[in-house]
């Protein structure tokens, strides 16, 4: 299938093509000049509009959607806007497309309608007077367009209100001027806006949907806020965004439940629609924006930061992730989740790994349903199978053939001695052999990365106190859970040093980072004391312990801003070989410095591989230690 987008650099039109490229679609992207074209996703055709009107040549041959994304709003050239739409329009009919989505506007609708009460799509259209007469005209032509042609080919319209990304200047001007002080400066008594990405989700259900061709639908966030509330919240927002400490502005005040402007119930019924933002995220992003151009013109102080770069990146709307691959295992709970949220913020596209497809499912939903995250990649496998890890090895390598983070994050304790379908003991397997197997699986397109590329290793404070026992690295002669999970940890910290020394001299880094005591499920087995005995108020005072200690414990959320961190923040950069307490360089334990029992643990672990998949490492990819 082959589909055209128009204003594919926008905010919107970067939404379409982000999900037409994960159809597999072949993309042609319609920009303003050379330079967007150039800085088009991989995979996608970029053209400049031509200079005459609708002279495309063979460049639409062949496309079976025409998806017109460009927002009829603000200050823009509506003339030459729609002059260069009806030209592409009447192009692309001569060349057999099927659909054409239109993003039309809302100010369609006679403008006293828009401040008397709710707007459904039968409500009139037009009138000369009053509200934005430019825009007006200008959808109106466009749909005028559309309807010429309706009888060859099925279109299909959306009317937002307002569209807000960061890069609308006149939306972003006026909320300064709001936040300054000024007035509102906005037709009607409410804001209905619909941020960028819910309107790019928007036209990809109405190419997709079969029944929506013929008809018109609004389109909005589910929620309306009046012109007064919208205005305190700016002037808040202003505070909040300018370090303003006071406690009573941080969190936004109840308000009472606006009407909407649009009647959304048609787009819910026929498009199974509904736009993901709320309202109060989109006005942030207004707010933001605006800040961030107050700031910038020196008349808002500079933010003193004091948070690691990656959680600063995310505040002020970076991406210095965009364009890398960031392989994460277990990626679908606790740290691995949290950490495959923040690297998708920070604009990696997040390849997850872990067992559960339907968890995977929905971290995949959830990294494709915001504005401010990538779309990002799920692999199911069980990382404690070393076959597992082999064949998602070869996968990763096939599919993507430069790698920039790996993050080996996947770990588990295990309350009873198990064995893997291998014959390993299964916490040996999944928190020692399996991250290192993959690391070395990996090395060809970690080598092969733009710049640098960095593997981190997760350990744990668990590994203090459990030194390794090569005489019983498959506990069979002795198994309680944390001491076998903390062994293996040690193990793994071990192993990362001797990797930094093979990687030496390449743009390899690799780095253990221990993410402090997390409120995980790993710390509900505690097995150390056999609780058999014990009687129920002296069970119940244990636990009630047990839980106090968790309530100390930091969020899985804090503790990934550590990982992220260490995996992008430039002060990390050519750092290799080391241990880190949260973002500190520290000491592991005395015993993971035993460089003779570092060797032999790696020929142990070198031997379980090759034994079980028959992968031999020594003289692969890796040489072995020296």
């Amino acid at each position: 299938m082959r589909a055209v987008v128009s204003d594919a650099a926008g905010h919107v039109g970067q939404r379409v093509i982000e999900q037409l490229l994960d159809l597999r679609w072949d993309v042609l992207g319609i920009v303003g000049s050379d330079a967007e074209a150039t800085a088009l996703p991989r995979g996608v055709t970029g053209k400049v509009w031509p200079k005459r009107a609708g002279a495309f040549g063979k460049a639409l041959d062949g496309i079976d959607a025409l998806l017109l994304c460009e927002p009829v709003q603000g200050d823009a050239d509506f003339d030459a806007q729609v002059k260069r739409t009806t030209g592409l329009i009447t192009a692309a009919v001569k060349a057999g497309v099927a659909r054409i989505v239109l993003v039309s506007s809302a100010h369609v609708y006679a403008p006293e309608a828009l401040v008397r009460g709710m707007v459904t799509e039968t409500t009139p259209l037009g009138g000369d007077e009053g509200g934005n007469v430019a825009v007006r005209q200008a959808a109106l032509s466009l749909e005028s367009a559309l309807r010429d042609v309706a009888d060859q080919v099925e279109c299909v319209v959306l009317r937002p209100l307002m569209v807000i990304d960061r890069d609308q200047t006149h939306l972003i001007d006026r909320a300064w001027s709001v936040m300054q002080g000024g007035g509102a400066t906005w037709d009607g008594d409410r804001l209905h806006p619909i941020a960028a990405s819910d309107l790019g989700d928007a036209v990809m259900m109405a190419l997709r949907t079969p029944g929506a061709a013929g008809h018109a639908f609004n389109v909005a966030s589910e929620q309306a806020v009046t012109i007064d509330v919208a205005l305190q919240e700016f002037r808040r927002l202003r505070l909040v965004l300018s370090d303003c400490e006071q406690q009573e502005i941080q969190v936004r005040p109840p308000s009472p439940p606006a009407p909407p402007v649009l009647s959304l119930g048609k787009a819910q019924t026929l498009l199974h629609y509904r736009a993901k933002r709320p309202v109060w995220g989109v006005l942030s992003t207004l707010a933001q924006a605006a800040v961030d151009k107050g700031r910038a013109e020196g008349k808002v102080d500079p933010r003193k930061f004091q948070m690691p770069a990656a959680l600063l990146a995310i505040e002020t709307g970076e991406k210095p992730l965009a364009g890398k691959v960031a392989v994460v295992t277990g990626a679908t709970a606790g740290i691995g989740r949290s950490a495959a949220v923040l690297l998708s913020k920070l604009g990696a596209k997040v390849v997850a790994v872990a067992r559960s497809a339907e968890a995977g499912k929905a971290l995949m939903d959830e990294l494709g349903s915001h504005s401010q995250t990538t779309p990002g990649v799920f692999k199911q496998a069980d990382l404690s199978e070393l076959s597992a890890v082999r064949d998602l090895a070869a996968d990763l390598c096939k599919e993507f053939p430069q790698i920039d983070i790996l993050l080996n994050n996947a770990g588990a304790v295990f309350n009873e001695r198990e064995v893997t379908s291998e014959g390993i003991e299964r916490t040996l397997a999944l928190n020692l052999i399996s991250p290192f197997y993959l690391t070395h699986l990996l090395a060809d397109p970690l080598r092969a990365a733009e710049g640098e590329a960095r593997v981190i290793n997760v350990s744990s404070e668990a590994h203090q106190n459990s030194a390794l026992d090569l005489a019983d690295m498959q506990s069979e002669l002795s198994y309680r859970a944390i001491p076998v999970y903390g062994k293996a940890k040690s193990g793994l910290i071990m192993v990362t040093y001797l990797f930094a020394e093979l990687m030496q001299g390449s743009n390899v880094t690799i780095n253990v980072v221990s993410p402090g005591a997390v409120r995980t499920e790993i710390w509900r087995f505690e097995d150390d004391q056999d609780t058999s005995n014990l009687g129920p108020q002296q069970l119940q005072r244990r636990n009630a312990m047990r839980d106090r200690m968790r309530m100390n414990m930091i969020s899985p959320l804090e503790s990934a801003g550590y990982l992220v961190n260490l995996a992008m923040a430039p002060e990390f950069a050519g750092a290799s070989g080391y241990y880190f307490d949260k973002n500190d360089r520290a000491q592991s334990s005395e015993a993971t410095y035993d460089r003779p029992l570092a060797l032999k643990l790696w020929r142990y672990v070198e031997g379980v591989i090759e034994q079980t998949t028959g992968t031999k490492i020594t003289g692969g990819q890796e040489a072995e230690p020296a």
